[in-house]
């Protein structure tokens, strides 16, 4: 008879719910924003679920039975959380999803049916529904449930790791990453790279998890009758589950601005915060004129989707107090400030000779305009002509940058 196995799951289980409480804990308090909130939700729904991995057991259910109908249902929420977090982290000023309610109604109706199912048992026959679970003869619903949530699970998952590892519109961090190519590959960000690998990372944990709970139900039926089939099984899921906790852990103590891309406070931009967008001191505007150089030189600019806003949380500064700077220090506003840092690329790579293998339109994009209307209205702007047609006259454009 099997029995190392139940005291290195516990083991397994308590470790990884420990370090997803205290990575939970770091959000709330360090990283705290509307935007991490769907991260930290799945943060605590994940640590539940791993925590009582245990649990599952027939002795534990029948002393305990809201583990059922409480920890059950919770993988029908990852997919959403998943979902919903790589927006905030691949789109500007990302909002919460419209209708939720409906991609939460799953999770909702599967907590109170099974509440509802195993309150009418009386404690006979909540008896016999443990010991059939635990039994070759497992309810036919039961598999019901399960076909369910790899169903959804497999939905959320198609469209979470197209959108971080395919391209998905030009708007999308996984779109520039994907169609960048030599220079343009390049040119993205170190801000945005780092984003996109984060959000790589917070889609294959749930994914991987779930095929090792797919792995344990297939390979290693309830019903094989040894006390090791009680614990073993379930030790795959929870090593796969404790090292994708602790791999959240790692790349944080790698890159710990990771989850400021998304929004914090730091003391700077709190007391900044405190005066409601005033006019910042000479010393602070020094500090936020420094901080916007250096993320400009870094190419933050070529980011099509970049925002005021997004900018501001990715410098720890008030919005208003990042705009009052950028008037002060260049005598122009924040679009006009991105737009000329856009174009002086797309002008320095003319007259590096790119157009002999690239579009005009290809190196506008790659330089952060938007679209080609938006770059065609600022070049005129600029100069009082077309792009195509300046560029015929000025040759390989000798622009004044």
């Amino acid at each position: 008879m099997y029995t190392g196995g139940m005291p290195l799951l516990s083991v397994v289980a308590l470790m990884g719910a420990l370090q997803g409480l205290l990575l939970l804990l770091l959000v709330a308090v360090r990283y705290r924003s509307r935007e991490n909130l769907p991260f930290g939700i799945f943060l605590l729904g994940f640590s539940l679920r791993l925590g009582t991995i245990p649990a599952w057991t027939p002795e534990v259910l029948l002393e305990h039975p809201w583990v059922f109908s409480v920890v059950g249902p919770l993988p029908l929420l990852y997919g959403f959380l998943v979902w919903w977090y790589v927006g905030e982290l691949i789109f500007p000023d990302g909002k919460v999803p419209r209708r939720w309610w409906l991609h939460v109604l799953p999770w909702f109706l599967e907590t109170i049916l099974l509440a509802g199912f195993l309150f009418s048992l009386s404690p006979q026959e909540y008896r016999d529904f443990v010991a059939r679970l635990f039994s070759p003869q497992v309810p036919s619903w039961m598999l019901l449930r399960h076909a369910i949530k790899v169903i959804l699970g497999g939905i959320y998952g198609f469209f979470c790791f197209r959108l971080v590892f395919f391209r998905d519109g030009p708007g999308s961090v996984a779109g520039r990453s994907a169609a960048g190519e030599g220079r343009a590959g390049e040119a993205l960000s170190r801000v945005m790279r780092r984003r996109l690998v984060w959000a790589r990372c917070v889609v294959v944990a749930p994914l991987l998890s779930m095929g090792a709970f797919l792995v344990t139900a297939f390979f290693f039926p309830a019903g094989s009758g040894a006390e090791e089939s009680l614990a073993s099984p379930f030790l795959i899921p929870a090593m796969v589950m404790m090292v994708s906790v602790y791999s959240f852990s790692f790349f944080l103590l790698i890159v710990p601005d990771v989850l400021s891309l998304t929004g914090t406070e730091t003391k700077t931009g709190t007391r900044q915060g405190q005066r409601s967008g005033a006019c910042p001191d000479e010393e602070d505007a020094r500090e936020i004129r420094e901080k916007l150089q250096e993320v400009l030189e870094q190419g933050m600019y070529r980011d099509p989707s970049l925002t005021l806003d997004r900018l501001s949380r990715c410098l720890n500064v008030p919005p208003r107090v990042l705009s009052t700077v950028i008037n002060e220090s260049y005598a122009e506003n924040y679009t006009q400030l991105i737009h000329r840092y856009r174009l002086n690329e797309f002008l320095e790579r003319v007259q590096e000779g790119e157009l002999q293998e690239r579009t005009i339109l290809a190196l506008a994009i790659e330089s952060g305009f938007p679209s080609k209307s938006t770059f065609n209205r600022v070049f005129k702007e600029r100069f009082g002509t077309s792009p195509s047609e300046y560029l015929s006259k000025n040759g390989r454009a000798r622009a004044i940058l």
